[in-house]
């Protein structure tokens, strides 16, 4: 039994074994011998059998973090200078806040005024301004807009394209795009309140008087102070650019009926156009022949032709007494029969046909 055991610990621990011996700890073996660790192996010896060590040096990576830094340096120079670019760019652009002062250098349009008994809708001066960004809007009416207890609408027709052949068809240009606010006084003080300021987009496949045409697009930024409201939408909204030729129309209504059109359709890049100047352009020219019946817009040719009378309360007519509207407070009216060709008259106390190149007062959101 002793010869037995002291053959295992030659064998295991202080003999040519595991440990002391030519094992695998102090040996030859794996650890300090001539094995894997601090022998001839792989870590500090002369690597594998017969193979050379493999010798692992470190990198110097400095020239790489240098390069990262300055490449950082860089992009934050650079972001500042974009940034200072970009702040300069725009540090002129119009502060919708209601305050005109920032419009004094940029010109404006006068309109007609007391051309409406209602001062809170009758427009006074119009202007609009182009930047890098946005599209911006001066209104001043004579008395402050949205100060009604009913409310006040105010609409900003957009021609994008500056071409008649597109959108909602007015004498002089065609709206691609409305801008529609509706506000009124506050209920608790004289403050206003806006509950609704949108960018319309016409329908195209609409026809071009048809004024549900125009559909929801976005919400717009809008701020009214007294007499003064101011609004702006993104170019981008409208597919336009800073330098792009537009029109644009200002139209104001309340909730009584009364409305005011500006007279002035407003050039941007472009000049303006007077909507009169327009209707008058589309009437026919004066007839060679003025006695000659023909219908072309002229009436001296029903000169001498008998003409009936009419008053608005009458045999045929009971009610109304009175026609509250003198575009269709008929007057005058007359037939003429000409061979095969039947022509026929009527005059009216106000404008005939003369109806609204914007025919809703309410607004599409309220």
């Amino acid at each position: 039994m002793e010869d037995k055991e002291t053959e295992q610990r030659d064998s295991l621990t202080d003999g040519n074994g595991l440990t002391d011996g030519n094992g695998l700890t102090n040996g030859n073996g794996l650890t300090n011998g001539n094995g894997l660790t601090n022998g001839n192996g792989i870590v500090n010896g002369n690597g594998l059998g017969d193979k050379p060590k493999v010798v692992l040096k470190s990198k110097d990576r400095r020239p790489a973090y240098n390069s990262l830094i300055v490449i950082l340096i860089a992009l934050l120079l650079g972001g500042g200078c974009i940034y200072y670019i970009w702040d300069e760019t725009i540090s002129d652009s119009i502060a919708i806040d209601g305050n005109s002062d920032d419009w004094s250098d940029i010109k404006k349009q006068q309109l007609e005024i007391g051309n409406v008994i209602n001062s809170n809708i009758d427009l006074g001066t119009v202007a609009a301004n182009t930047d890098l960004v946005f599209l911006s809007f001066l209104t001043e009416t004579q008395e402050p807009l949205f100060q009604s207890d009913n409310g006040d609408l105010l609409r900003i027709l957009i021609d994008s394209d500056n071409t008649t052949q597109t959108g909602y068809f007015v004498p002089g240009m065609g709206a691609d795009y409305m801008i529609e606010i509706h506000g009124q006084k506050s209920p608790a003080n004289d403050n206003k309140t806006i509950y609704s300021s949108a960018l319309y987009l016409f329908d195209t496949s609409r026809e071009p008087n048809d004024w549900n045409a125009f559909v929801f697009l976005t919400n717009i930024d809008v701020a009214s102070q007294g007499d003064v409201t101011e609004c702006r939408v993104p170019l981008f909204d409208l597919g336009a650019g800073q330098y792009d030729a537009m029109k644009i129309l200002w139209q104001t209504s309340d909730t009584t009926g009364l409305t005011d059109l500006g007279e002035v359709i407003v050039g941007i890049n472009t000049e303006n156009v007077l909507i009169d100047d327009v209707i008058l352009s589309l009437q026919r020219p004066e007839p060679t022949s003025p006695y000659k019946m023909k219908i072309d817009g002229y009436f001296d040719d029903w000169f001498d032709v008998e003409k009936y009378q009419d008053t608005d309360q009458n045999s045929y007519q009971i009610e109304p007494e009175f026609v509250d509207n003198p575009n269709v407070d008929l007057q005058q009216y007359a037939s003429v029969n000409v061979g095969f060709d039947f022509f026929f008259y009527l005059s009216v106390s106000g404008d005939v046909l003369s109806g609204s190149a914007i025919p809703v007062d309410e607004a599409k959101q309220i």
